[in-house]
């Protein structure tokens, strides 16, 4: 053995020496600054190789050390990039570096220890999931690979059980006098939903995709089967007249602080739960919330009609939108009695104008809870979040 080791070239034994040391069974995971270093000391295209496939195998992707993470594709490609949260998903901003004669190509960013990020590759102008990282993440336009530090939890309420009783729900259409077209409503109500006692009530934006990316149902079955939260009925109010039809979406109109949206839900949507569904008609045991475009209208709901709605949730809000019309109404307001609920996140999403219209809520008497997690603009944050909104306003007494 030591006359074989003898006769290859120095540079190639310490190669397998530190190939051997990486694969013994009480070695310590590499670390990617000294892969990286062995990869450029290597000559061979050979060696390289080997280097990289043992590396891919026993660290997969991405590789995340302390607040470091490091993305990695080994692939056929040219050029390559990880548009991601981090960087608006733009490619331009993300190149990744690549290893010269090998098919690796690696890129390193820093992300506090307790974020979750979603991302893609871009090879060769081509987007693709990270060939590496079997997490995925279902979002409004698709999937993308998921990325979690060391320090992210998720929550868990979202985890159907078997043993939970579930709710049941109602798929309505409503049409609007108001609003000149047909609405797709889903109703959701809570095991036991019998006769007797007035529950309170949530009306939820873009209500076909809480229900499908925010999994709003099994979460409303867990909690209350958990008794964390009281029994309620969910309006859940879809913006696409066509559910299948995407280009249907009428979302950036109703949302953008629409007042006829407001007369629809205030005097088409609420008479016709209160007449067929056990609500109360208390103000106060209403909660209008949403995401996004939908967390813009349920704050400004709260601020025009106070007198219908006392309560909002609003999830990475977009209140740029519609010419900044959340902050305008709250310059020009004395003062506001509504419960506001805030979360942002503070990767690329709306950390800034959030911050701006919580402050400026409290100015004006506003109860405001206020939030932000290390995440960005997307379905799995807002969904991980959906308990900490519905323990605050409809804790089980």
């Amino acid at each position: 053995m030591l006359h074989q080791l003898a006769s290859i070239p120095r540079r190639r034994t310490y190669l397998l020496v530190l190939l051997l040391l990486a694969f013994h069974p009480g070695a310590k995971p590499q670390t990617f600054q000294n892969f990286i270093r062995q990869l450029t000391l290597a000559s061979a295209s050979a060696e390289k190789d080997t280097l990289v496939a043992r590396y891919v195998l026993r660290h997969g992707a991405p590789v995340v050390e302390s607040t470091s993470v490091h993305f990695i594709y080994r692939g056929s490609g040219k050029t390559a990039a990880v548009p991601s949260e981090i960087n608006g998903w733009h490619p331009f901003s993300s190149p990744m570096v690549h290893a010269e004669g090998t098919n690796f190509f690696w890129r390193t960013d820093t992300l506090p220890i307790d974020a979750r990020i979603e991302y893609k590759l871009w090879i060769d102008s081509n987007w693709i999931l990270d060939p590496l990282n079997p997490r995925r993440a279902k979002g409004g336009f698709g999937e993308n690979s998921e990325l979690r530090m060391s320090g992210y939890r998720e929550s868990t309420a979202d985890r159907e059980d078997p043993k939970t009783e579930r709710g049941a729900i109602d798929t309505l259409s409503i049409e609007s006098a108001i609003l000149h077209r047909r609405y797709p409503v889903y109703v959701y109500t809570p095991s036991g939903y019998t006769e007797g006692m007035l529950l309170p009530s949530i009306y939820v934006t873009d209500g076909g995709d809480y229900l499908t990316l925010g999994r709003m149902d099994i979460i409303l079955n867990s909690l209350i089967g958990e008794k964390r939260i009281q029994p309620l009925v969910a309006v859940l109010v879809d913006p696409r007249t066509d559910p299948k039809s995407p280009s249907s979406n009428q979302r950036m109109i109703d949302y953008a602080a629409s007042d006829a949206f407001l007369d629809f839900l205030e005097n088409e949507v609420t008479p016709f739960i209160q007449k067929n569904y056990r609500v109360s008609p208390n103000r106060r045991d209403r909660l209008i919330m949403g995401a996004s475009m939908g967390g813009l209208i349920s704050t400004y709901a709260v601020l025009r009609r106070e007198g219908f709605f006392a309560n909002s949730a609003a999830q990475s809000p977009a209140y740029w939108q519609a010419d900044s019309a959340v902050i305008k109404l709250l310059d020009r307001i004395k003062q506001t009695g509504g419960a506001f609920y805030i979360q942002t996140g503070t990767i690329h999403d709306t950390q800034v104008e959030a911050r701006l219209v919580s402050r400026l809520l409290r100015e004006k008497g506003g109860k405001v809870t206020f939030e932000e997690f290390h995440e960005g603009h997307n379905w799995t944050n807002w969904r991980s979040k959906l308990d900490r909104i519905l323990t605050h306003f409809f804790p089980y007494p």
